[in-house]
């Protein structure tokens, strides 16, 4: 593993490299963008991924998947991507959730909303992958193709004090993007 951070060890320093193997990231939405971004994170040297799709992995979807395979079809998106990162980089833990990122969900993936909403540096380090056990991610990264959906999975994280970063998905033809004054105001 040390030889395959080394440009991130030359690049970032000691300290910032530290910070990243010891950083937890949420991906949630498992399609094109969430299954890059959780390869590249996880190849990057962060230690602890914990990863949310509710949906199968499709024939269809292996043009753009970065992870999925043809045994994959049929299975849950998130335990293709866990299963092939993990032979990828064994050193991390990675865990799938199949379930959808929502209000009843939530405290699941990220823990109880905290009483100040806003993030703070002084916040405890993630001590544990299971967020219902106390343990907080350091962000959470929103690959959700639906604004409202999306609007609404990054008010579950604010209230919770729990960077998130939205993102949006590109237009396609067949899916107009609408979204209320409420879902933009979050953005």
């Amino acid at each position: 593993m040390e030889e395959q951070l080394s440009r991130h060890a030359a690049f970032l320093g000691p300290d910032a490299l530290a910070a990243l193997l010891d950083s937890h990231v949420v991906v949630v939405g498992l399609g094109a963008v969430g299954s890059h971004a959780a390869a590249l994170l996880a190849r990057s040297g962060v230690r602890r991924l914990t990863l949310a799709d509710p949906a199968d992995l499709t024939e269809a979807g292996l043009s753009t998947h970065a992870l999925g395979t043809r045994a994959h079809v049929g299975s849950s998106r998130a335990h293709a991507c866990a299963e092939v990162l993990r032979r990828v980089v064994p050193t991390s833990t990675i865990e799938p959730r199949a379930a959808r990122f929502d209000a009843t969900t939530a405290d699941a993936l990220l823990g109880a909303p905290s009483a100040d909403p806003a993030p703070t540096d002084a916040a405890p380090a993630d001590s544990g992958v299971h967020a219902a056990a106390g343990a907080r991610p350091s962000l959470v990264l929103l690959c959700i193709r639906h604004v409202d959906d999306l609007a609404d999975a990054l008010a579950l994280c604010v209230t919770r004090g729990v960077p998130a970063i939205p993102c949006l998905h590109p237009r396609r033809g067949d899916a107009p993007v609408e979204a209320g004054r409420a879902a933009l105001s979050l953005l």
